[in-house]
């Protein structure tokens, strides 16, 4: 006989709606990516890597921490603007379709 047991949600009948909320918030919580920090000598080295890329036209692979998902995405494009006193970096990629990439949450720059 094979016993089939639902886990926990037998027991969110028991729980209050707050506690439900908390163990939702803790299951998401689990696969949160830590924001990778930059020293110097990298933020140098990415900039020079922006400057070459936006002078000859190259393609970028943009790796960058998304705040709103908790976890690093990697975007692939030319790059179609840079406002640096808003510190935003615009890309342009292969559907044409341009994304805001904010320069603080840049992790990692490689031309293609």
């Amino acid at each position: 006989m094979k016993i089939k047991d639902r886990g926990v949600i037998k027991w969110t009948s028991l729980m209050l709606p707050e506690h439900v909320k908390m163990l939702r918030d803790w299951k998401l919580e689990q696969h949160w990516e830590l924001e990778k920090m930059l020293d110097e000598h990298k933020n140098d080295e990415l900039d020079e890597i922006l400057k070459q890329s936006f002078e000859s036209g190259d393609k970028l692979k943009i790796t960058y921490y998304d705040k709103i998902n908790f976890k690093h995405e990697v975007i692939i494009g030319n790059i179609s603007g840079v406002d640096i006193l808003a510190g935003i970096i615009w890309l342009e990629n292969s559907d044409g379709k341009t994304v805001k990439v904010s320069s603080k949450a840049v992790v990692d720059i490689k031309l293609i």
